[in-house]
């Protein structure tokens, strides 16, 4: 089947294809995604398009974003992680483990 675009480095004789078309073609992928979500996050968060082409939801303010975004450090109760225990709970459980995976072998005796 003959190529419909004829890239850059093209051989006539063989046929091949020697530009690297797929990576290009990632490559521009790469960028429409990153260009075509910018100009969605400022079209929509600037009011220049209505919040009901946001099918997604993916720009609009949720109340419950805006109540955590109003919260104050007395709000948030932080627990103190003591990181000696959990490894110590880890490593229990990681022994137990073992010893049902490799039971201890007896020793031979001749």
């Amino acid at each position: 089947m003959p190529p419909l675009i004829k890239y850059p480095w093209f051989e006539e004789e063989s046929g091949y294809q020697l530009f690297p078309f797929k990576t290009m073609t990632a490559i521009i992928n790469f960028l429409t995604v990153v260009i075509v979500s910018v100009a969605a996050n400022h079209f929509l968060k600037g009011g220049v398009l209505p919040p009901k082409y946001d099918f997604l939801h993916a720009f609009s303010v949720k109340e419950e974003d805006e109540k955590q975004n109003n919260l104050t450090s007395k709000d948030v109760v932080s627990t103190p992680v003591d990181s000696h225990t959990e490894t110590t709970e880890m490593q229990n459980g990681f022994d137990s483990k073992k010893e049902q995976m490799y039971p201890e072998i007896e020793p031979m005796v001749t």
